[in-house]
């Protein structure tokens, strides 16, 4: 296809949320960034910390560890049940993220042997 000027593609902005990703940050803790996401339509909160104590209602996976995780996250991506799923959770909120990659950071270097990421093997692929 020929790029032209005088015919262009026109953007477009699709209604709802649905199949879009919302990251909510801040450096500040309580500006109700866990209120909103529980706000969002049919939401999931993942708890990799304390965090969810002031809002009722919610449902809540209380996760202790990344297998922990690693178990929902199979469940929420189940191809048998992807559609299921969906009817219920159309929000899934992660709480909080810089925890969640910390547990990530240490299940890799478990199964590596090592205390650093960069300790690891180069050719590291902890998904296979």
């Amino acid at each position: 296809m020929e790029l032209d000027i005088k015919n262009p593609t026109i953007s477009s902005v699709t209604r709802g949320i649905e199949g879009k990703i919302i990251l909510i940050h801040s450096y500040e803790n309580k500006v109700g960034k866990t209120k909103v996401g529980t706000q969002m339509p049919k939401p999931l909160y993942l708890r990799f910390e304390q965090g969810i104590n002031a809002i009722s209602g919610c449902p809540v996976m209380e996760l202790t560890s990344w297998q922990d995780f690693k178990k929902v996250n199979k469940q929420l991506c189940s191809v048998k049940e992807l559609e299921e799923n969906r009817k219920l959770y159309t929000t899934i909120i992660i709480d909080t993220l810089d925890v969640a990659i910390r547990w990530c950071e240490q299940y890799v270097c478990s199964m590596q042997g090592v205390t650093r990421l960069n300790d690891g093997k180069q050719h590291c692929h902890p998904c296979q």
